[in-house]
């Protein structure tokens, strides 16, 4: 691998006046957000010969290892196998009137889109936007003979109406390359998680300065970001994203509270109620093996807001399992409401036993008597708390509508 600087004209391998690939560009990400690529990369086999481009005096030698390097004049060329280039910093060698001949064909590749809280890693869910906004693009960029990893030349954005022609603010040029930045600005435009191969910018920012986009400055609706970047040669990509600005919104919505379990065809149903679904996308029903420890499987996406029953394959006998239920809203970050009371149920073909803290939460009566169901109530929601078998028990009991003791205590013991 040969790296170059402030190249005038020839390429630095035979044939000279031919064009030769390049598999890294100048500015790119290296380390993990250590410092800006100081050069472009040509691919040269082992033993390859490096020609000179100029005639001038060598100025410095490091003749072994894996970075040596000769420095002839204004050009240094470094003999690497990884880590970064040592070297005056200079202008982008792909600049109009440097190396040369130059062709390039192929447009770069805007591949992902994400919004973030300003100055976080927290990421939007949706694309329900509020507040003040970092995005950051995953992008790359090729050569008509390969070098897929490259990273980009200029990058920007617009919001759009949602037509993508009807300009909604003013076009932001986020930055370009033709010299080498500062490095401690490398956070500046380049987002986590990237690295020497992985290139993630923020679009709001600009080299030396930490910006955001501020919804604030449209109304409420929906709109199109343009996301655009290019190349040295004027090759470019465009991604149109669709967002919604919406309202900021940290109100939950009302815990929803389960109001029946029975058996059919064979299947254990579960169902709740809200008493309001006015603010309610959907739920997420959690369960727990020791009521300690919650897992949730299924969430808002396939819980939607009428979704109010749930279908469990019969479990084994001898095993509770506990369940509770939330609501969640449509906001830019999803408020999720308090836990249902949670309802324990052990399976016991044909019939199963169930108990649940419903009478503590304020909902006395609501859950259905069924068929071979024994139930029941708790006064405290200190399940997770309570080390004491005799004053679990003693609570349990305090309001019981019907419990088989024998169960409960063997269950505890």
């Amino acid at each position: 691998m040969v790296i170059l600087f402030l190249i005038l004209y020839p390429w630095p391998l035979a044939p000279q006046d031919e064009v030769h690939r390049i598999t890294g560009t100048f500015c790119e990400c290296r380390g993990e957000r250590d410092h800006f690529h100081n050069g472009i990369d040509i691919p040269l086999t082992e033993g390859g010969e490096v020609l000179n481009v100029s005639t001038d005096v060598v100025l410095g030698l490091y003749p072994s290892g894996a970075n040596s390097w000769i420095r002839v004049g204004r050009f240094a060329y470094v003999f690497k196998d990884g880590g970064g280039a040592s070297g005056t910093k200079v202008v982008n060698p792909l600049l109009p009137g440097r190396l040369s001949p130059v062709i390039d064909n192929v447009a770069p590749t805007i591949a992902e889109v994400s919004f973030y809280l300003q100055g976080t890693n927290t990421r939007f869910p949706t694309n329900m936007l509020t507040g003040y906004i970092d995005i950051v693009i995953r992008a790359y960029d090729g050569t008509d003979l390969g070098g897929w990893n490259n990273g980009v030349y200029k990058v920007g954005y617009q919001i759009l109406a949602v037509d993508t022609v009807t300009p909604v603010t003013p076009y932001f040029e986020s930055y370009w390359f033709d010299t080498l930045p500062n490095d401690v600005y490398i956070n500046n435009v380049y987002a986590t998680g990237s690295n020497t191969s992985t290139y993630y910018y923020y679009v709001t920012n600009h080299i030396d300065k930490d910006t955001f986009w501020n919804t604030a400055a449209v109304t409420s609706g929906d709109y199109v970001v343009g996301l655009y970047v290019a190349d040295i040669f004027g090759n470019q990509d465009t991604l149109y994203k669709q967002i919604t600005v919406v309202p900021a919104d940290t109100i939950a919505p009302r815990n929803p509270y389960i109001v029946d379990a029975y058996i059919e065809g064979g299947e254990l149903y579960l169902r709740w109620r809200m008493d309001d679904y006015s603010d309610v996308l959907g739920y997420r029903l959690y369960h727990s093996l020791d009521g300690i420890h919650w897992e949730c499987y299924h969430n808002e996406t396939d819980l939607c807001i009428f979704d109010t029953i749930f279908a469990f394959e019969p479990f084994p006998g001898e095993l509770t399992i506990y369940f509770y239920v939330t609501a969640v809203d449509s906001s830019a970050f999803i408020n999720e409401s308090d836990p249902s009371p949670w309802v324990g149920i052990r399976y016991d073909t044909p019939a199963f036993t169930i108990w649940s803290d419903v009478i503590a939460a304020g909902y006395p009566g609501v859950v259905k008597f069924t068929e071979g169901i024994e139930l029941g109530f708790s006064t405290t929601r200190e399940l997770d708390t309570c080390t004491d078998v005799v004053t679990l028990l003693y609570r349990w009991w305090s309001c019981m509508v019907k419990l088989n003791l024998k169960e409960l205590i063997s269950h505890y013991r």
